[in-house]
């Protein structure tokens, strides 16, 4: 008799757009800000992180969700070249536009609560709530070490450490394509996200819709959307732009792209 998977073998079914605006977040993270927070082996430069943030699992996490991405989709963000030969192309209804190329990935759904996690940490590190004092710290001297590397780019504060790495970490927090446990994982490590969850549960159908799409043609083949395959994709694509644009003004100028 088959047994459920266990929460560690589910996965994530991710909709990402190939676009740098939006993927680009996620591709940053790793330097310095995770690659610093692992330990080194020595006790002395061990980060007094807050109780149940491992480091080392978190950088493990993320480049398990890295290697789950393919591999054109780096080439994009490091390259800028858009030679995606394994997306599909949606066109709008009308036939006249061209849609940001979509992929369908799956990531395990424990790595991406771990990133969730961390997150949550980093929100509650920046607001400097009790037991987050070392994890802080660790932020400060990410956002000095960030202002010396570029000092013709101005002070980067901690503020804007977290803030990016947040914008990365919320490409995989397509809570419409999770499943319903993680949902409450999510929820019960950061609060603050508890009415997001509740407003987009309904969105799931939106992933469902247009990850049979994706599935249903081959690479780089062009797919004109039905209305409702149409709609879908805006919101979609809109809750990713909005998550990770740092203005409302670059938001909007990321979604003229899409």
């Amino acid at each position: 008799m088959s047994t459920a998977p266990e929460p560690q073998d589910r996965t994530a079914v991710l909709l990402l757009p190939a676009s740098e605006d939006v993927l680009g977040p996620l591709l940053r993270l790793e330097e310095p800000l995770l690659w610093w927070l692992r330990p080194d082996g020595d006790p002395d430069d061990f980060w007094e992180l807050p109780e149940g943030l491992d480091g080392e699992a978190v950088y493990q996490a993320y480049n398990r969700v890295l290697d789950a991405l393919p591999g054109e989709v780096i080439r994009l963000v490091n390259t800028g070249l858009y030679e995606l030969p394994l997306a599909v192309q949606p066109i709008a209804p009308d036939g006249r536009w061209e849609h940001a190329p979509l992929y369908v990935v799956e990531v395990a759904s424990a790595d991406v609560t771990v990133l969730a996690r961390l997150g949550a940490e980093l929100r509650r590190a920046l607001s400097s709530e009790p037991g987050t004092a070392g994890l802080r710290e660790f932020l400060d001297q990410v956002a000095e070490w960030r202002s010396s590397e570029d000092p013709s780019g101005g002070p980067v504060t901690t503020a804007t450490v977290v803030r990016e790495a947040l914008q990365g970490v919320a490409v995989l927090l397509q809570e419409q394509g999770l499943p319903e446990e993680l949902d409450g994982q999510i929820a019960a490590a950061d609060p603050g996200r508890r009415a997001v969850l509740e407003r987009d549960r309904q969105a799931r159908a939106d992933t469902v819709l247009l990850t049979d799409l994706v599935r249903a043609h081959g690479p780089g083949e062009r797919v004109v959307l039905s209305p409702a395959e149409d709609a879908a994709y805006r919101r979609i694509t809109n809750r990713l732009i909005r998550s990770t644009s740092v203005s409302a003004h670059a938001a909007a100028e990321t979604r003229f792209t899409f």
